[in-house]
C-alpha cells in the first residue's frame, strides 16, 4: 500500500509543472511537503524557469516546510534539495520521498 504522505524534490516538481499537473499532488496524497531547500532551487534560484512560477502561488505555500537537521552523511553522498527530502520524509515516516534522481532513491 503506498503511504498518503509525501515529500517532494524538485525533478518531480518540474515535471508536473511541465505537464499542467501539479494539482494531482492534493488527489493522491494526503499530506506532502516540500522542503525549503527544494523550494529555494526550484521558486527562487530557478527563477524564469519552469515551475518557479508555479510554486511561488500561495497554493504550495502551505505545503514547504524546513527539514531536520541534514546527516553529515547524506550531504556528503546527495545535493541539499535530496538530503532535505529523505531528512524530513524520516520525520515524518511512514511517507514517501518522490525523488526522481537513481543515487537519491537508492539511499535508505
Amino acid at each position: 500500500m503506498m503511504p498518503d504522505r509525501a515529500v517532494i524534490n524538485s525533478g518531480p516538481l518540474i515535471a508536473l509543472s511541465l505537464l499542467g499537473r501539479l494539482d494531482i499532488l492534493p488527489l493522491v496524497f494526503k499530506e506532502f511537503w516540500i522542503p525549503d531547500a527544494v523550494y529555494q532551487e526550484v521558486a527562487i534560484a530557478g527563477i524564469g524557469r519552469t515551475g518557479a512560477d508555479d510554486l511561488r502561488n500561495p497554493i504550495w505555500q502551505r505545503h514547504l516546510a524546513p527539514a531536520p537537521e541534514l546527516d553529515p552523511l547524506l550531504i556528503a553522498e546527495l545535493d541539499v534539495g535530496e538530503a532535505s527530502v529523505i531528512a524530513l520524509a524520516r520525520k515524518h515516516y511512514p511517507c514517501m520521498a518522490i525523488i526522481d534522481e537513481k543515487h537519491g532513491r537508492l539511499v535508505d
